[in-house]
């Protein structure tokens, strides 16, 4: 019966092909910034609304949320400007960590 009433979700499946040729592209309304030379700041902004402002309060929820990224991750962020392919972000992560090029496609698909 609950199977029923609860709405269910198609799972996206892409092939390695078409994971290939994406272009990832961030999104445009998270602001970041550099704090280093390879580190990458992410900030993202409660939602406004009655509920949200009375859950932070009985849950001291800040008002801003701040992810650090590290090298990698930083790098795979900024690669992602809807110009460079999965393939290009992949092939990069192999030459500038030695990453084996399998190792490097699946933890892309995992960070995206």
């Amino acid at each position: 019966m609950w199977n029923l009433l609860r709405p269910t979700r198609k799972k996206l499946v892409v092939s390695p092909a078409d994971f290939s040729r994406l272009k990832p592209l961030r999104n445009p309304l998270v602001d970041w910034k550099r704090t280093g030379e390879h580190d990458v700041e992410i900030v993202i902004d409660r939602p406004k609304s009655a509920r949200a402002d009375l859950l932070a309060k009985i849950f001291v929820i800040p008002e801003k949320k701040k992810y650090k990224l590290d090298e990698i991750g930083s790098t795979v962020w900024t690669l992602c400007d809807g110009e460079h392919t999965c393939k290009e972000i992949v092939e990069r992560l192999c030459m500038k960590y030695k990453y084996l090029r399998r190792e490097a496609e699946l933890s892309l698909l995992s960070y995206m």
